[in-house]
């Protein structure tokens, strides 16, 4: 996966980045045509925009030229913008999706606006058959375990909601 988020970019250079709904659809569309791109999925919200994928060996590609691509970022810019973008492979990928599903991740210790994201960002990846078994699966198990950990664990008495927060 690759990602740019509140702890290394501000708001101007994550906007540049962020994906409407329309838009991760036809992004979606444009990165199931890549070579070795077995599934992906988009998650982009406030705070950040991650680029997950599953790649066979075929895959030679960059995950960041790619988002550059879809997200028509100029030439001059890219390099510009590499820098705030973090790429994470294998268990470092993994362990930093369920952190985020957690809550862990957030601006908000344990907020609760997450697990829907990352919920919805599955969904809209299997509507446009983008998401893969292995996508699909560590989604959904990720999931799962903010679920539980949200059930189980209490990170802080305070109110968790973004909402909440920009209210007080």
């Amino acid at each position: 996966m690759i990602g740019i988020d509140h702890n290394n970019a501000g708001i101007d250079v994550r906007t540049v980045f962020s994906f409407t709904k329309k838009r991760i659809g036809e992004a979606l569309e444009s990165f199931k045509q890549v070579p070795g791109l077995s599934g992906c999925i988009l998650l982009s919200t406030c705070n950040r925009c991650e680029f997950w994928t599953s790649t066979t060996e075929e895959f030679t590609g960059d995950l960041y030229e790619l988002l550059c691509e879809v997200r028509e970022i100029p030439e001059e810019l890219k390099e510009t913008y590499r820098g705030y973008f973090t790429e994470r492979k294998d268990d470092e990928a993994v362990k930093h999706l369920f952190d985020l599903a957690c809550g862990l991740d957030s601006r908000i210790l344990g907020e609760d606006q997450i697990i829907t994201q990352v919920k919805d960002a599955l969904a809209m990846s299997r509507a446009a058959y983008a998401a893969d078994n292995v996508l699909e699966i560590l989604f959904r198990m990720a999931v799962t375990a903010a679920k539980k950990v949200k059930t189980e664990v209490i990170l802080t008495d305070a109110n968790q909601s973004v909402i909440h927060q920009a209210l007080v």
